[in-house]
């Protein structure tokens, strides 16, 4: 079991501050202490990652996992593909997040603090023809999360297909904005402005409930395919639906087993953009839960960082130096590096360790 807080808030992570903690240490379990301009910051003690191999085992049997008729199988496994391979940071934009790259803005009005990702597994994204396991976007680097905590507190929403998150109200899982500028005026999905109430959207807000599929209040139908011209991308809720910084909050019910049920039903079909088993699906993760539980014990969080064999050996340099961005930020040991094999059929498990990693092992 993990501990974690509710609500926290990034203190004295600003350029000023020095850590008295040096390289990519803080595995132990024992709390460190940082010193900024304005006092003295204690961080949580650090959760000591599990091994490459321990990490490639635990994916692969939730990769391997899902069964439709089957309720309590594992779901699979949310990753997000970066699109900067080599930095961590630089694919996190979140304006009251206090990134090391400099605070990030608004640009084209895109939702500000999401995560982009996508649920995989055996079941989908993988070649119709030649079975091999597809990463989505056809990126070679990425990161894999806390699977339980996804389920249960991080995800927002998902969508069947790719939902085009990027411009839609309540942090990318609601209806979408019209507006495509970062003129607050006109409500764009960045300020998370629903026109209806004038104010931060929540849950009930009609531009949140109209992008709701038909089974979970809202007007849309499950959309059979991604290029269908009259399809809409409808929500599918997650535990984060509602989440809008509310004191005690409470995580809703988690629809992402329907989307992913939603997937092998239409798993056969296709469209002009090509098989259906071949696309991507999204999950969306509520970055103002996720970033402050990565600040507070980050091997709790992200349970790995990947990288492709068919891009070697750059994808792997690029997965390290993410790595050691992120260890040095967040002062945790090394967060394990994980192969995977997209040349490797989609029911055999893709996920390989890193031969020179130890045996240590988590529970997650």
């Amino acid at each position: 079991m993990m501990t974690l807080v509710k609500s926290l808030v990034f203190i004295g992570l600003g350029k000023s501050m020095t850590l008295l903690l040096q390289g990519c240490g803080g595995g132990g379990g024992k709390t460190t202490t940082t010193t900024t301009t304005t006092g003295t910051t204690t961080m949580h003690a650090r959760t000591k990652p599990m091994s490459s191999a321990a990490a490639a085992k635990y994916l692969n049997d939730l990769f391997l996992g899902f069964n439709e008729t089957n309720k309590s199988s594992p779901l699979g496994v949310t990753i997000s593909m970066a699109a900067q391979p080599n930095t961590f940071f630089g694919n996190i934009f979140c304006s009251s997040f206090p990134n090391p790259h400099g605070a990030t803005k608004c640009f084209q009005g895109q939702a500000d603090c999401r995560l982009s990702a996508s649920l995989y597994s055996h079941a989908w994204l993988y070649d119709s023809k030649t079975k091999k396991t597809l990463m989505g976007l056809g990126r070679s680097v990425g990161y894999a999360f806390n699977q339980s905590m996804v389920e249960s507190r991080w995800a927002k929403c998902s969508y069947v297909w790719d939902g085009a998150s990027g411009n839609r109200y309540n942090r990318g899982c609601g209806d979408g904005a019209q507006s495509l500028t970062c003129d607050k005026s006109v409500f764009p999905a960045y300020y998370d402005i629903c026109p209806s109430t004038k104010k931060t959207c929540t849950a009930s807000d009609d531009e949140v409930k109209r992008g709701l599929c038909k089974q979970y209040g809202g007007v849309h139908d499950v959309p059979p395919t991604h290029g269908c011209s009259d399809c809409y991308q409808c929500v599918f809720p997650g535990p984060a639906l509602d989440y809008h910084e509310q004191d005690n909050f409470e995580p809703g019910v988690d629809s992402t087993r329907d989307m992913a049920n939603f997937r092998v039903k239409y798993n056969g079909g296709h469209d002009t953009e090509g098989p259906n088993v071949e696309k991507w699906n999204e999950v969306v993760l509520d970055e103002l839960l996720l970033l402050p539980d990565m600040w507070y014990d980050p091997a709790t969080v992200l349970t790995a960082f990947l990288y492709t064999k068919s891009q070697l050996p750059i994808s792997l340099q690029n997965a390290q130096a993410m790595q050691r961005e992120f260890c040095d930020y967040y002062k945790v040991k090394d967060i394990p590096i994980v192969m995977v094999d997209d040349s490797a059929d989609h029911e055999t498990g893709p996920f390989q360790a890193q031969p020179t990693d130890d045996a240590s092992t988590m529970v997650i």
